[in-house]
This record gives C-alpha cells, structure tokens and sequence, in this order.
C-alpha cells in the first residue's frame, strides 16, 4: 500500500519538476506538451532544447491522490498514483482524482487560472489542442472545455445510461471513462467502460464538434481464449492512456495485452490475454510508441507471469518479499438442465490453503433471462 506521504511527496515532485523544465531565464516560451508523454504516439519525446541550467521558479503542493487500485501486487494498474501535467503555450492543465477536477496553472507564477468539476474522479491527464482541453471521468463522460477560461464547450456520455456504481470506494458510472483520451488529425478517442460483461464503448468523435464519427459497441462479450487455455466470454477492460501506432488505435487493456482498433471504421483488429503455456502473460496500464513504431512496456512490471504467484487482493497478501502461503485449489464443474427449465451449476472444490484442507460441495440453479436460450 502506498503511504500518504509517499504519495505527497510524488505530486509535489511532478509540479515542481514540471516548473523547472518550462520556465527559465533563458526562454519566454517553451513547446508545448499538450498529451501525455507528448503525442498521439506517447514517445515522450520533444523538440525542445533545454539550456544547460535551469531555475526553479515556482513549487505548487497539491494535495495526496488516492489511486484506484491501491492493493498490493496492483503495479501494473497505477495509472493514477500522481499529477500527470500537460502544457499548452504558458498555461498548465492537470486532473485531480481527489475532488473530480481538472485545473489550469499559470506557468509564469503558479497561479490558478481555473478549476473544473466533472462528476467523478479524473484519473488520468487530459489531451490539449487547437484551445481546447479534452479529459474523461469516471462518470463515464469525455469533456470538452475551453483552455483559456475553463468554460464546458460540450460532453458526450459514453456510457449507455446514468446507471452508477461503487467502484474503488467511490460512486462512478458502471461504464467509468478509464482511458486517457488521443487527439489526432480531427479527432479524438476515448472509451467507456471497463467491465466486459457490462459493456464496452470504443469511441472517434469530432474533436471541434462532437459529433459522433465511429462507435464501436460490439467488443465487450466475445467467446474467445482465455489463460490457461480457457474458451469464456470476455473483451477488453480499458485503463490506461489511448494512443495511435501504425494506423491503429491501441487500447491499453488493464492488466493484459493491449486492444487494437481501426483507426478508420473502428473494428477490432486485434485482442489476446497472453495465453500461451498454461500462463498468463504481461500486460499493464503503460504502453507508449518508440521512434521507430514499436510499442513499448515498462520491464519493471512487465516480466513476470502471474505476477510472481498466487496473490489475494487487499492488504493481506503476497508480496515479492514476503514469505508465501502454500496454496493449491483443484475444482470440477457439471452442468445440467433442470426439468422447470433452469440450469443446474453443481461444483466441487478441493482447497489447500496454509496447510489446511476443507471439501466444498454446493448446487446453484440459474433461470434464463427471458428472451435467452442456454
């Protein structure tokens, strides 16, 4: 679990940083980082040349975030553990998890230029261009805001309905917007949802207007592999920041292999959980683009199949240091059709847990939805 010191001291050191590299004697203005990691690509990298010193001209403290996924063993999903600041002429456009907001600074002084509130939590960095300033929520809406005064130009709704839910201790869409969005010739993307079977919206929209130009709806309940060589009904789960890489939209998929799409018409082209050898393979939030076109990971959490071993989510569980429990569980399942119709799901468990043997045995009947066949 991350400390809220620790967490204090991360957004203190990304505005402060953030300061040092766009301000000094030596230029009036500096290139604009108007995306994460810079561009549609996120290959962090700019024209601009820095002069050989620099000067601190001003610190802003913001106050600690608390990320989505705070458990332990959740690296590949720290999306949103600190400020992620982006730059357009001289002002400084940040989102804040802690109170639903995206907020602008004077890069000169400091200065709060304005403040937006959305309604839900903003987990990732908004997207800057032509003067206007795009960000998502987890309210399930992508918004278009004027950079110099802050004012709501439009929204567009991603998620199919108001419907909420308590997500990550908050209440948020049941479709949250997760993915942060791209801004590329005309365009730009975003999605809505993270839980498959709830749904998954892939969305181009006209990034003067609006206007719808491609959705994609039909992603989110596929029958396809899933690790360990298992054939189940799933799609992507988008969390992380969107990007353009040789005609594709790439759609970082949690805490598995990354989505793509169509830049043109919006079909998926390409999805896999990692299977392969009985094991789950690396996946994460981070995904940028390299000079040369190749998508890149972070090897930090990106090695690792199964995240080094049986985990529990929350803060009782394994860590890489810690010593591990002795774990094991074996279960068969039957089905069978019921005579009034319904289905009968029989299943028995076999658990090891800390040298502890128990025998589960228990029967759940499921009635079909009308208008379903099973």
């Amino acid at each position: 679990m991350f400390s809220a010191e620790r967490k204090f001291n991360i957004c203190n050191l990304f505005i402060a940083v953030i300061a040092i590299a766009m301000v000094s004697p030596f230029s009036a203005f500096a290139a604009d980082w108007p995306m994460w990691r810079c561009n549609a690509e996120r290959t962090a990298v700019s024209d601009e040349k820095l002069p050989d010193k620099l000067y601190l001209q001003w610190m802003r403290e913001c106050p600690p975030l608390e990320p989505a996924f705070w458990q332990v063993r959740q690296e590949r999903l720290q999306f949103d553990l600190g400020y992620e600041p982006v730059v357009m002429g001289k002002t400084m456009f940040a989102g804040s998890s802690r109170n639903d907001s995206v907020f602008a600074l004077d890069t000169d002084t400091g200065e709060e230029k304005w403040r937006f509130y959305a309604e839900g939590p903003v987990r990732l960095a908004p997207a800057v261009c032509d003067g206007r300033v795009y960000f998502a929520a987890d309210d399930g809406n992508l918004y278009c805001l004027d950079a110099r005064t802050g004012k709501l130009l439009w929204q567009v709704r991603g998620a199919p309905s108001n419907r909420k839910a308590i997500g990550n201790g908050r209440l948020i869409s049941v479709w949250p917007a997760r993915s942060g969005p791209v801004v590329a010739d005309g365009r730009v993307y975003f999605t809505a949802g993270i839980w498959p079977f709830e749904g998954i919206f892939v969305y181009a929209l006209d990034a003067q207007t609006g206007k719808q130009v491609w959705l994609n709806d039909s992603s989110g309940c596929m029958y396809i592999e899933h690790p360990h060589n298992a054939m189940s009904f799933g799609g992507p789960s988008p969390q992380g920041y969107l990007l353009i890489n040789n005609g594709r939209l790439v759609v970082p998929n949690s805490r598995a292999f990354p989505a793509f799409y169509d830049l043109a018409d919006g079909r998926l082209l390409h999805l896999e959980f990692g299977h392969g050898g009985g094991g789950s393979r690396p996946g994460g939030w981070f995904l940028a683009g390299g000079e040369d076109g190749r998508l890149c990971v972070d090897p930090g959490i990106n090695t690792e199949i199964h995240d080094g071993g049986p985990h529990t989510i929350g803060q009782i569980g394994n860590s890489r240091k810690g010593k591990r429990l002795k774990s094991a569980m074996k279960h068969t399942m039957y089905r069978k059709v019921c005579p009034d119709g319904s289905t009968s799901v029989e299943r028995n468990m076999i658990s090891n847990r800390a040298f502890r043997e128990s025998k589960v045995k228990y029967t759940r009947c499921l009635r079909p939805m009308a208008g379903c066949s099973l």
